[in-house]
């Protein structure tokens, strides 16, 4: 579970998450397995302890790792909508392609046309 939200995070706040979780793990990896070797304890026990350290440290590793390849990819070759992009209030906002933003414009120019305006308030003034 730890693994997992290492991973979300560096996915969300770093650039190459693949490189820095793969580094952080091996590291982790390996302070795990170096750790039993200097306990005091039976030398079967210590070396048995490491190298499980070291295959599930290998094992989630890799697994994860796959795991975020698989799913960077994913969303790499998701496919694009054909509609341009809402850059917020100020309207249509596309960049670079001239089709698509002489399109935007006309569908901003249509929906100003047909924009109903308030009738005036002189009828509340006249009322009182």
């Amino acid at each position: 579970m730890a693994a997992t939200g290492l991973l979300h995070v560096l996915l969300i706040g770093t650039p190459r998450a693949r490189s820095f979780f793969v580094s952080i793990m091996l590291l982790l990896t390996a302070i795990t397995v170096i750790i039993p070797l200097g306990i005091d304890a039976d030398r079967g026990a210590r070396f048995a302890t490491a190298a499980g350290n070291l295959f599930l440290g290998v094992v989630i590793t890799g697994t994860l790792s796959g795991v975020l390849h698989a799913a960077i990819r994913a969303g790499a070759s998701a496919p694009r909508p054909w509609w341009p992009r809402r850059t917020g209030a100020a309207g249509l906002g596309v960049r670079g392609i001239p089709e698509v933003k002489a399109q935007a414009e006309d569908y901003r120019d249509d929906v100003a046309s047909q924009a109903v305006t308030a009738p005036p308030v002189t009828w509340l003034i006249q009322a009182r």
